[in-house]
Formats: C-alpha cells, structure tokens, sequence
C-alpha cells in the first residue's frame, strides 16, 4: 500500500469549481511503482472525475502484458488529495505481503507463539493456476510435544486450476536432547569407578616341628636306656 498526494483539479461548473483527483497523475504514479516491482504491466485505469471526499474509495484497473486484468484498490486519506491504494489478492495478480500476514497470523494462533518471519518472493506474483511457490521461514518457534518437537522448514503456497490459493507447512520432526543441568551430580553405574584389586599375599603357613625322639645311645642296653628318667614320655 502507498501513499501520495494527487494534484487537485477543479471542473468547471455554474457555480464555480468542484475539486477532483487528478486521474491521470494516479494512473502514472501507480504503474511506475508497479514497475519498479517487475510487474509485467502494460497499462493502469482509473476514473475520471473523482470527487475529492475523505475515506471516499474507488478502483482502478491494472492490465498486464498477458492482457490479464487486475482490481487496485484506491482511498482517499484527506481533503488534500493524499491516496493510498493497495493491490488486492485477483485472479491476475497475487499480494505477497497479504500472503505472507495471513499465513503467519494463522501459524501464530495454531503454536500458541510468535508469529515467525515469512519472505515468498517479493511484493507481487502473477497469479498462474495450477503452479506453486515457495516461502522461506525464519524465527518460528518449534511445537514440543513429550520429548519431540516439529520445527516449520518452509510454507509451499499452492494455486488451483481456478487460480484460489491454498498452502501448508512443511515440517520435520526430532528428538528433543536431554540438556545437563549445572552442578547436578550423576549416578554411578555399578561398573563404574576403579576396583581396587585385593594384593596378592604369599605367607607361608607356619611349618609343624617334627617331634623330637632321643636315640639309645651305641653302648646301651634297651633295658638301661627305658630306665632313664623321662625316657618313657615320648611313647
């Protein structure tokens, strides 16, 4: 949408003047705009004699090269002759930025969160039935349901044979990861850690004395050897 001031022209009348819009300064003015957007654009109409009126609003015709015909949607904002005139969605020609607020408006309502920024090519698109585009997405929320969530990859805005638009998102689905929180200390799986490995002990068990037997001298007797004292302890 654009503003201007249009120059005031006044038809002649019995009594006196009665200011009007100057036609064909709006006819320039909005075809040289629609230029500098790359519409293929052969010509602009309006009608004459439009009477000066605040919120008065009125229609000029847009005709393409194809010779597709389009509605511009013109309002008086004053009594000074300052326009703004709009483009509205037609079966010629489509107005990006009314796409992109309706699609964003209705994302935003269905995430509960910001609407995200769209960009689908520019300010005005021929409208081709049966054709498609593409619009880029930027700063969309992603939808978190349980450990998951959808994040929005683009908007694919579709044109029926009649030339009515439909689009839908195209979304791509992920694992939410677990994030550490700081300072918590984690669990130890069993098998973790170092295990010390007991040392390995050689100790000798104490060896068993042999029991000490005294042996009968060469030059005794059996009988001389029982008689000694403490001779029969041993048996």
């Amino acid at each position: 949408m654009k503003s201007r001031l249009i120059p005031i022209v006044c038809l002649a009348a019995v009594l006196g003047c009665t200011p009007t819009l100057n036609s064909s300064d709006i006819e320039t003015q909005i075809q040289a705009e629609l230029g500098q957007e790359e519409v293929p654009l052969r010509a602009v109409s309006c009608p004459d004699r439009v009477a000066i009126a605040p919120d008065n609003t009125f229609t000029c015709i847009g005709e393409l090269e194809s010779a597709t015909t389009f509605p511009i949607a013109v309002t008086q904002m004053d009594d000074q002759g300052t326009i703004e005139w709009e483009v509205p969605n037609s079966k010629g020609l489509l107005n990006l930025e009314l796409i992109e607020a309706e699609i964003r408006e209705a994302i935003a309502t269905e995430s509960n969160s910001n609407a995200p920024t769209l960009d689908c090519g520019g300010a005005y698109r021929i409208n081709q039935p049966g054709s498609s585009f593409e619009c880029k997405v930027a700063n969309a929320a992603p939808i978190k349901q349980g450990q998951t969530e959808t994040l929005l990859l683009n908007i694919v805005v579709q044109l029926d044979p009649q030339g009515n638009i439909t689009w839908q998102q195209i979304r791509r689905q992920q694992t939410i990861a677990s994030a550490a929180v700081p300072g918590a200390r984690q669990a130890a799986s069993p098998n973790a850690g170092n295990t010390a490995t007991p040392a390995s002990t050689n100790e000798t068990e104490p060896a068993s004395e042999p029991a000490t037997t005294t042996a009968p001298a060469a030059d005794q007797t059996a009988e001389d050897f029982l008689n000694q004292p403490g001779a029969l302890d041993d048996f």
